[in-house]
């Protein structure tokens, strides 16, 4: 017969069967395509208790490299930027009671491309040059749509507006909820005038329609957007085409805050287009540290800081109304640009060049605000043979201090380093043509 255990002993057993639990049931995954866009995966999970955190691996070709930390209280999220046919691999990590519990390891395959965007060529491929990041752009036409591209020159996410009309930039909102492009819109065009905003599916939500919006836009920190407009009056009998900007407010109200025509006067010498379109302003950016609009106008050939305090102008960099001078002694430092970034002593400037010179080109502007004296281009970039771009283009200093040059309408973006030496080279097909383009550093829904 066995003694019957002491009651020391049986609280010491109990004590060491506390370290010896049993193991927690494993997580179950699930995967699926979206209906709307084959590459974005949707993932559900359900936990065996509660979790106090939670890690979602996954990777291609049986990677698991890249990881999203969620909030513990979620059941699903979204995998975005996935290439296309490609098998993509998927674990689910979690804490719960203090213990590792995992989903198994289960797969899914991404679904084709868009057949009608033109296809894609990496010229140049330098590992990590994005540092895991995404470029996004659009495709201007023919179809008109949002892509965001990867490291390896693939689309991995696309959308269309609701109407066929030439698209010039795409933003992801600053809430992360969505994304949103904009028509060019030249003056007299009336289709596609709307701002388009889709979810991470690739879904249109809604259009935003402004009158007579072109080109770009710009988002503050609340989810107000300004917008570039076309402002006509008339002067001396015959209209001239100016610009404005509209800001339109998270619940909808429009308001047109400043004109070209309240700053400064027309003129038929300062007048580059020949009536049509006088000052034809291209970008806006939103500089949150100065709270100011930074806007571009190609008829000019000038960019300007707008501050919204009251909507004055603070300065103007080259072209007619420039207060700087520049390496020659005028002020005309560059001319038929789009796209820029502007840095802490210098700003970057896409330069469209002229017909004439098929020959477009990315300088650095070195110049000091205070006071507005004079400014020096300081860097330049020339693709060798050269490659003309009649329109749109931007550029952008990376962290790594390499440049990303999109040539847009020319058809190419490139990544080059200060010495010229291209790092990185995408092509698109014959016909294609990039718009206004942007590295960002990671692309995931929220």
């Amino acid at each position: 017969m066995v003694p019957p255990m002491s009651p020391i002993l049986l609280i010491l057993a109990m004590a060491c069967g506390d370290d010896n639990a049993a193991p927690v049931d494993e997580i179950t995954l699930d995967l699926a395509l979206s209906d709307h866009l084959p590459t974005v995966v949707s993932a559900s999970w359900v936990t065996p208790g509660t979790p106090s955190s939670l890690r979602l691996d996954y990777g291609e070709g049986g990677a698991l490299d890249r990881s999203l930390e969620l909030d513990p209280a979620r059941t699903e999220t979204l995998l975005v930027g996935l290439p296309p046919g490609a098998t993509i691999t998927a674990q689910v990590v979690a804490t719960i009671d203090g213990q590792a519990v995992t989903s198994p390891e289960i797969a899914i395959e991404t679904g084709p491309v868009d057949g009608e965007l033109p296809d894609l060529t990496l010229d140049i491929a330098e590992d990590g040059i994005f540092d895991g990041g995404f470029l996004l752009t659009t495709n201007v036409q023919s179809p008109a749509a949002v892509t965001v591209i990867d490291e390896q020159g693939r689309y991995v996410w696309w959308a269309r507006p609701e109407r066929e009309a030439f698209i010039s930039r795409a933003r992801i909102s600053h809430d992360g909820q969505t994304i949103i492009a904009q028509p060019v819109n030249r003056y007299g065009e009336t289709e596609g005038t709307g701002l388009s905003r889709f979810d991470w599916e690739g879904n249109l939500l809604e259009t935003i329609q402004v009158e007579d919006t072109h080109h770009d836009f710009a988002e503050l920190p609340d989810g107000t957007l300004a917008c570039l407009t076309h402002d006509i009056v008339r002067l001396k009998g015959e209209p001239v085409v100016g610009d404005a900007i509209v800001e339109v407010d998270p619940d909808g109200t429009q308001t047109r805050v400043w004109s070209i025509f309240d700053e400064f006067e027309w003129s038929p010498e300062v007048d580059q287009m020949a009536n049509e379109e006088w000052s034809h302003a291209n970008v806006i950016e939103y500089d949150e540290a100065n709270d100011r609009y930074l806007v571009g106008f190609l008829g000019l050939g000038s960019i300007m800081a707008i501050s919204r305090a009251d909507y004055s102008v603070e300065w103007v960099l080259s072209g007619p109304f420039s207060d700087f001078v520049g390496d020659d002694g005028t002020g005309a430092i560059f001319g038929l640009q789009h796209g820029f970034h502007l840095l802490d002593d210098s700003i970057l400037v896409f330069e469209n060049g002229s017909s004439s010179e098929s020959n477009s080109r990315a300088i650095e502007v070195a110049f000091d605000e205070d006071p507005a004296t004079t400014a020096s281009i300081r860097w330049t970039y020339e693709a060798s043979p050269s490659i003309y771009a009649p329109s749109l283009g931007s550029v952008q200093r990376l962290d790594s201090g390499a440049t990303m040059v999109d040539f847009a309408t020319g058809g190419r973006v490139v990544v080059v380093d200060p010495d010229g030496t291209e790092r990185w080279q995408l092509s698109s097909e014959l016909g294609g043509a990039f718009g206004y383009a942007e590295v960002i550093d990671e692309f995931r829904a929220p």
